[in-house]
């Protein structure tokens, strides 16, 4: 599956799950269900965006899809993360996403 620059679905989610690594300092045992978390949310935000596509796209609407898979996304590391590990995605992710709720 590509996305419309020609990035494939594994590269994103390498990238990701590299720079999750180094941020959050992920364990060996925490890394393979992380990278599952990244995938799923990863084709779940390609699916939305192709549906968004053909119903009519616009910033607020894509804005509104990252928030719901992002938030979604930091729901599942929740159950991977120790507290410390979470307190600091938490803080990036509202930083990020000040409108959501985590």
């Amino acid at each position: 599956m590509f996305l419309n620059n020609g990035v494939t679905i594994g590269m994103i989610v390498k990238s990701v799950l590299k720079a999750d690594t180094k941020r959050l300092k992920l364990t060996e045992q925490q890394q393979p269900k992380a990278r599952q978390i990244i995938t799923d949310a990863t084709v779940k935000y390609n699916d939305g965006v192709k549906k968004l596509k053909s119903s009519g796209m616009n910033q607020t609407k894509l804005r509104t899809l990252a928030i719901a898979v992002e938030t979604e996304k930091a729901h599942a590391y929740k159950t991977i993360l120790t507290p410390e590990q979470y307190a600091i995605l938490a803080a990036q992710h509202m930083k990020i996403y000040p409108e959501s709720k985590l």
